[in-house]
C-alpha cells in the first residue's frame, strides 16, 4: 500500500537510523517521577505509575495485554519507539495505554494501536499498522478515544486499520470534548474509518473536528456519527484500490527582492510550485510533492514546519521524509531542518545548513566554505579534510566539535548577543569566538587554537600551550584563563585571572602573565608562577612552588604573594634584573630581615620588612640608592636567604 507523500511510514517513525541500543535492565514498573528511558531494547511490557516519564528511542517487544501501560500516570511522553506486540501468537489490547504525548512511534501486532485515557493528549506522526490479535472476536481500532478526554490532538498519523476503525471516538467511560482529527492518512480495510458514537451513557461528545484527512473508504463508509455533531470538512476521500488523489497545489512567485514564501495567509499542502525569482529567498513548500525553485540569489529551502524528520541532499537532489517527500529543489543553496531528527547535505558550493530543534540533526556540507547554524548540542557535523578553508559553526547553544571535524571557525550565533554560550574545539586548529556575554571557550588540546571572548567576563580553558587568546576589552574585570598545561599570556591580552584548571590537581604547571596586573593561581603541585609586569597577585597553593621576578622593577610592578611557605617554596630572581646579585642561592650576607626595610650594611641586597611583609632590592646596600619595593608577602612568614635563588 502506497502511503501518500508527507505522511509517516516506517522510514520516519520508530527508532531513528544510527541509534545505538542496549538491553534494558531496569524495572518493569516505573514508580519514580521524571524517569527517562532511552536507547533501549525492552523485552516485555512496561507499567508506568509515575508522572512526567519519558520513553524514547526504544524497541519494545511484548507478549502481554499492553506494550506500555500508563493508566493513571500523568504527562507521559513516548516518542520514536518501535512497539511490537505478539500478533496472532498472543492476546494483547494495545501498544500504548495512557494520556500524554505520543510522537513518531511505529506500532504493530496488537489489537489496537493507542488507547487514550482521560485528560489531554497529543498523538502525532505515528505509524500504526498490521494490527493482529490471537483472541476471538477482536475489536480493532487504530486510535481509541472512549471517554474522559478533553483536549486531544490526533494529527499527521498514518493508520492502516482493519475490521472496526482507524479512529474510534465513543463515550463509554465519560464525556468527550475538544478532539481534533487533522491531516491523518486513514486507510486499510476497517468497517468505518472514523466513528463518533455518542450513544453510550458516559456523557456528551462535543467539539470534535475532522479535517484535512486522507480517507481510503472503509467497508461500510468513511464516517459513522451518532448522537454527536462533529465538524467534518476538507477531507480527501477515495475508494479502496484507487491511488490517493493528488491534491492540486498552488503556485507562488516572489519578487526581485528577498522573499519569504508563502506569504502570511497563504496555505500550502498540495503539490505546490514556489519560485523565489531574484533576491535571497526562504521557501517553505509544506506537505505534498513540491517544486521549490530559488532562482537567482542565495536561497533557502526550509522544512521548519514539517511534521516529521527530513532527509535532503543538495548534492544528489534527493528528498525524503516528512514534508520533503518527493520535493524537487532547484537553485537552492541553503537548508533548514524540521523540529525532528534530520539529515541535511549540501553540495560543493558554500551552503548554510541549519538544524531545526533540540533533537539534533546530521549536517554535512561537502565542498565549499559552509556555515552550520546549530541550535542543538546533539547535532552532528560531518566536514572532511579539504572540503573548504573557512567552514564555520555558529552555535546558539553550548556546542562541542566532534573529533576529526574540519571546521575552521567555531562561534556563537551573534557577537552582540549576551546569552552564555560555551564552545569547545577539537584537536584541529580553530578560531573560537564568543559574544558579548560571559562565555566558556575551550581549545581542543591539539595544535592550538585562537580564542576570542569578545565582551563579558569569559573563561578560557586551555589544553594546548600553543593556543592564542585575544582579549582586548578593558571594561571586563574577571576574564579568566584556566590552563591544564604550561601557559604564557600574550602581550596585550587583558585577562584578569590566570590559573591552573583546578587547585587540587598536582600537575606541575608554569603560568606566566604579561604587562597587565593578573591574579595568578597554581595548584597542589609544583608550580612556577611569573607575574611579569603589573602589580600581580600570586598564590601557589600546595606543592613546591617557585615565584619568579624577571622584569624591570618599579612602583607599577609590585607583586603580592599570598601563601609563601618557606619549607617548600622559593623565590627565583633574574640576574638580568637583580644585577648586584651572584647566581646561585642568595648569600647570607646579602639578606637582611628587620622592621625598617632598610639596608644595615654595604653588603645587604634583599631586605625583608618583617612587620609588613615587604621585600626590597637594594643594589648598593648603604650606598646612595634607595631600595626598590618589588613584592609583599601576605602573613609575614619567616624567611631566610635560603629561600632565594638567583639565575
Amino acid at each position: 500500500m502506497a502511503i501518500p507523500a508527507g505522511f509517516p511510514d516506517a522510514s520516519t517513525t520508530g527508532v531513528p537510523d544510527g541509534t545505538v541500543l542496549t538491553s534494558y535492565t531496569g524495572p518493569s514498573t516505573i514508580t519514580k517521577d521524571g524517569t527517562v528511558i532511552e536507547n533501549k531494547i525492552i523485552d516485555g511490557s512496561l507499567i508506568v505509575s509515575a508522572d512526567n516519564v519519558i520513553i524514547r528511542n526504544c524497541k519494545i517487544n511484548y507478549n502481554g495485554w499492553w506494550g506500555i501501560d500508563a493508566e493513571g500516570a500523568k504527562n507521559i511522553t513516548i516518542q520514536n519507539c518501535d512497539i511490537v506486540g505478539p500478533g496472532y501468537g498472543g492476546d494483547s489490547n494495545a501498544g500504548i495505554l495512557g494520556s500524554g504525548t505520543f510522537l513518531r512511534n511505529d506500532i504493530s501486532k496488537s489489537e489496537n494501536g493507542i488507547v487514550l485515557q482521560g485528560g489531554a493528549s497529543t498523538v502525532k506522526g505515528n505509524y500504526i499498522h498490521d494490527l493482529e490479535d490471537g483472541a476471538g472476536d477482536p475489536h480493532y481500532d487504530g486510535i481509541s478515544v472512549q471517554g474522559g478526554q478533553n483536549g486531544v490532538l490526533i494529527e499527521d498519523n498514518t493508520v492502516i486499520g482493519r475490521d472496526t476503525s482507524d479512529v474510534f471516538i465513543k463515550n463509554d467511560f465519560g464525556p468527550i470534548s475538544n478532539v481534533t482529527v487533522n491531516h491523518n492518512y486513514l486507510a486499510g480495510n476497517p468497517g468505518i474509518n472514523i466513528y463518533v458514537d455518542g450513544r453510550a451513557s458516559g456523557g456528551p461528545i462535543t467539539g470534535v473536528t475532522i479535517t484535512n484527512n486522507y480517507l481510503e473508504k472503509g467497508y461500510y463508509g468513511y464516517y459513522s456519527v451518532d448522537n454527536s455533531s462533529p465538524v467534518i470538512s476538507d477531507n480527501i476521500e477515495y475508494l479502496p484500490g484507487e491511488a490517493p488523489p493528488v491534491i492540486p497545489g498552488y503556485s507562488f512567485a516572489g519578487t526581485a527582492g528577498n522573499d519569504f514564501l508563502p506569504l502570511a495567509g497563504q496555505s500550502t499542502g498540495g503539490n505546490d510550485i514556489l519560485r523565489g525569482l531574484g533576491g535571497n529567498d526562504v521557501l517553505i513548500g509544506g506537505r505534498g510533492a513540491d517544486t521549490i525553485d530559488g532562482g537567482t540569489g542565495i536561497d533557502t529551502a526550509s522544512y521548519a514546519t514539517s511534521n516529521a524528520g527530513v532527509r535532503v541532499s543538495l548534492y544528489t537532489g534527493t528528498t525524503a521524509g516528512g514534508d520533503a517527500n518527493v520535493d524537487t529543489l532547484l537553485s537552492i543553496e541553503n537548508l533548514t531542518g524540521s523540529r525532528y531528527s534530520d539529515i541535511l547535505v549540501g553540495n560543493n558550493s558554500a551552503n548554510v545548513l541549519r538544524d531545526g530543534s533540540s533533537v539534533g540533526d546530521l549536517l554535512k556540507g561537502l565542498g565549499g566554505n559552509d556555515t552550520y547554524q546549530v541550535y542543538s548540542a546533539n547535532t552532528v557535523i560531518a566536514e572532511g579534510a579539504g572540503n573548504g578553508t573557512a567552514d564555520r559553526v555558529m552555535a546558539g547553544v553550548d556546542y562541542k566539535l566532534g573529533a576529526g571535524v574540519y571546521v575552521e571557525v567555531l562561534s556563537t550565533n551573534g557577537t552582540a548577543g549576551t546569552d552564555r554560550i560555551n564552545l569547545t574545539g577539537n584537536a584541529l586548529h580553530q578560531e573560537i569566538l564568543g559574544n558579548a556575554g560571559a562565555n566558556v571557550l575551550r581549545d581542543g588540546g591539539g595544535v592550538g587554537d585562537v580564542l576570542k571572548g569578545l565582551g563579558g567576563n569569559d573563561i578560557y580553558q586551555i589544553y594546548s600551550s600553543a593556543t592564542t587568546i585575544v582579549e582586548t576589552s578593558s571594561s571586563d574585570k574577571a576574564d579568566h584563563v584556566m590552563a591544564a598545561v604550561d601557559y604564557q599570556l600574550g602581550a596585550g591580552v587583558r585577562v584578569e585571572i590566570l590559573s591552573t584548571n583546578g587547585s587540587t590537581d598536582t600537575s606541575p604547571i608554569t603560568l606566566i602573565g604579561n604587562e597587565f596586573a593578573q591574579r595568578i593561581f597554581g595548584n597542589a603541585g609544583d608550580n612556577r608562577l611569573e607575574g611579569r609586569e603589573g602589580n600581580d597577585t600570586l598564590r601557589g597553593f600546595g606543592g613546591d612552588d617557585t615565584f619568579v621576578f624577571n622584569t624591570k622593577l618599579g612602583s607599577s610592578n609590585v607583586d603580592t604573594v599570598l601563601d609563601f611557605h618557606a619549607a617548600d617554596d622559593r623565590f627565583l630572581l633574574s640576574d638580568n634584573i637583580f644585577t648586584a646579585l651572584t647566581p646561585g642561592t642568595l648569600a647570607a650576607t646579602a639578606f637582611r630581615a628587620n622592621t625598617t626595610g632598610l639596608a644595615g650594611d654595604a653588603t645587604d641586597r634583599i631586605i625583608y620588612e618583617t612587620d609588613t611583609g615587604k621585600l626590597f632590592y637594594d643594589a648598593d646596600g648603604l650606598g646612595g640608592s634607595a631600595g626598590i619595593h618589588f613584592a609583599t608577602l601576605t602573613g609575614t612568614p619567616s624567611i631566610t636567604n635560603a629561600d632565594f635563588s638567583v639565575a
